[in-house]
């Protein structure tokens, strides 16, 4: 087997380096998005970071960092805010997710959510951790860390793609990564599976998507080695659980760990150019294009 690609190149690397701190209102430019491209939202990046530790020693920290839409059209800004309420609300990983929902259900301001979802979470890890200390863990000293990142990924005259970069490490072998892109028409409508791929053309766009995980992300060149590779077969490979998204670039489609691979593969995903993809959208999803 060749090289593995162990990040999703486009999306994943432009949400990892989405590091900025403070607050900074400004229009996202097409040189921050994408050539060619023209601004639909003014966002804010705001960022917010907590700590804490118990004490034995033990620790948590979360950070979470926004490209939070201030201005624009109406529907598209209510919409993403509330997108952005529910990428919040649900860290996952068996934590009660109740808190995180409180904690993000003020979507109003996004210096004020950031801080409060940031220190929700270590609250929560903080009593978790409080819990372990003692005779069960020794003089162990335990870390959790959580992070968001949610960004702006492109802004065109006919829709907005964000990205939402989830990371949580629970003092185990490894932390947990969970990405999602999202597109919104300027009227706010969110595009998904259902309402971008076009009915009836799912078994032609499946060998689009395996030929561009097996060439683009795998890097590989045989059927044998693409089923090596996944911890299913390949013929019975699913739409990802997340949506696909829409770039400048082409069609995004990214996979989460363990989804259809082991955890050392990453995130795996591939980007389908738009003429290949175009005869199987939805005339909602063409108009994004212009189709």
């Amino acid at each position: 087997m060749k090289r593995l690609n162990l990040l999703f190149p486009t999306a994943i690397a432009a949400l990892l380096l989405a590091t900025a701190s403070g607050c900074n209102k400004k229009a996202k430019t097409s040189d921050e998005t994408n050539p060619g491209t023209s601004d639909t939202l003014i966002v804010e990046k705001v960022s917010y970071t907590d700590s804490a530790a118990t004490d034995s020693g033990s620790s948590v920290r979360a950070s979470v960092t926004l490209d939070f839409p201030v201005d624009g059209p109406a529907n598209l800004v209510d919409s993403v805010r509330a997108w952005m309420t529910r990428q919040l609300s649900n860290i996952g990983y068996g934590t009660n997710t109740t808190p995180y929902a409180e904690a993000a259900s003020d979507n109003t301001d996004g210096q004020r959510l950031a801080a409060r979802v940031a220190k929700c979470a270590v609250k929560g890890g903080l009593t978790e951790l409080k819990g372990m200390d003692g005779e069960a863990w020794g003089d162990i000293q335990l870390q959790y860390e959580y992070d968001w990142t949610l960004s702006l990924l492109a802004s065109t005259p006919t829709y907005a793609t964000f990205g939402a970069n989830t990371y949580a490490y629970l003092a185990g072998a490894h932390g947990s990564t969970f990405f999602t892109g999202q597109t919104f028409g300027l009227d706010g409508r969110e595009f998904d599976w259902n309402n971008t791929i076009a009915e009836g053309t799912k078994g032609r766009l499946m060998p689009l998507i395996r030929e561009g995980l097996m060439r683009q992300y795998f890097d590989v060149e045989t059927a044998q080695e693409f089923k090596d590779a996944l911890l299913i077969d390949p013929d019975t490979l699913p739409l990802p659980v997340t949506p696909p998204y829409f770039m400048p670039d082409g069609f995004h489609v990214v996979y989460q760990q363990y989804e259809i691979a082991c955890y050392a593969a990453g995130l795996p995903g591939c980007v389908l150019p738009y003429d290949s993809v175009v005869p199987l959208l939805t005339p909602a999803a063409k108009a994004l294009l212009n189709k």
